[in-house]
C-alpha cells in the first residue's frame, strides 16, 4: 500500500493552480498555504479559533484566507468554490451533522467541482494505540457511511487508500500529543500500563523513532456539471 503525507496525497491527485479551494476542517496545518504556493485561491475553516490563528501564524503573507466557522454552515455563496477539501476532520463533525457537512461541501462546489474526502479508516497500529483512550471507531464508520449518501448524484472519481506513518521520538512525546483534554489525561493515567506495553510492541522503529501505520481512505467525488 502507498505510503505517503496525506497532504502530498491531494497534490498528486488534483491540479489546483487556478482553481478557489477550500480546505474544511483545516486545524492548525499548512495545507491552504501549500495550495496557495501552487497556484491556488485558497481558503480554509475550522471550528476552533486558536487552530485558526495557529494556522496564520504558520504561513503569513500566503495569501490562503482562513476563518472560524463549522463545516455544517459553511459562510459561502452556492458554487464559490473548484475544490473543497474535508481533510482528516468528518469523523471530528457529530454524527447527526455529518450529512450537513458534506451537504454544505457540495452546496459550495461550482457545477462540476470535486470534492475530496480523506478520512482515517478503524484500524492498523496507530489506532489500536490510541482506541484505549478514545475508541474513533463509531465515529470513523459513521464518517465513511455519510460519504457514501454523500456520493448520490456524483460521480466517484478516484478512490484509494494509503498509510499515514505517524511518527513519535519517544512514550512522553505520545502521551503530550494524544493526551489534549481532561477525557484522554484520566484514561490514559488509568491504562498507562497498557499504553506503554502497545507503545513498545505495535509499530516499528526506524532511525530512532518509533511508527505507528494508520490506514487512510481518500476519496475523489465530482459534483454534476
Amino acid at each position: 500500500m502507498l505510503r505517503s503525507c496525506p497532504r502530498d496525497v491531494f497534490f498528486d491527485l488534483l491540479d489546483v493552480a487556478g482553481k478557489r479551494v477550500l480546505d474544511v476542517g483545516c486545524g492548525d496545518t499548512d495545507l491552504a498555504h501549500r495550495m496557495a504556493g501552487r497556484g491556488a485561491i485558497a481558503f480554509a475553516i475550522d471550528t476552533k479559533a486558536d487552530a485558526i490563528e495557529k494556522a496564520r501564524a504558520k504561513t503569513p503573507g500566503s495569501g490562503a484566507t482562513y476563518q472560524v466557522a463549522p463545516a455544517e454552515d459553511m459562510p459561502f455563496e452556492d458554487g464559490f468554490f473548484d475544490i473543497v477539501i474535508v481533510t482528516n476532520s468528518l469523523h471530528h463533525v457529530a454524527p447527526p451533522l455529518m450529512d450537513r457537512a458534506l451537504a454544505e461541501a457540495k452546496r459550495v462546489l461550482k457545477p462540476g467541482g470535486t470534492l475530496v474526502v480523506s478520512d482515517p479508516l478503524p484500524e492498523g497500529p496507530r489506532y489500536e494505540l490510541t482506541r484505549l483512550i478514545d475508541d474513533e471507531k463509531p465515529e470513523r464508520i459513521a464518517a465513511w457511511a455519510a460519504v457514501d449518501r454523500a456520493a448520490t448524484g456524483m460521480t466517484v472519481e478516484r478512490e484509494l487508500d494509503f498509510i499515514d506513518e505517524r511518527a513519535f521520538e519517544d512514550f512522553d512525546s505520545f502521551r503530550r500529543n494524544v493526551c489534549r483534554n481532561d477525557k484522554r489525561i484520566g484514561a490514559f493515567a488509568a491504562n498507562e500500563d497498557a499504553m506503554r506495553h502497545n507503545f513498545a510492541n505495535l509499530g516499528f522503529e526506524r532511525d530512532g523513532v518509533r511508527y505507528f501505520d494508520q490506514p487512510v481512505r481518500v476519496r475523489v467525488l465530482r459534483k454534476a456539471a
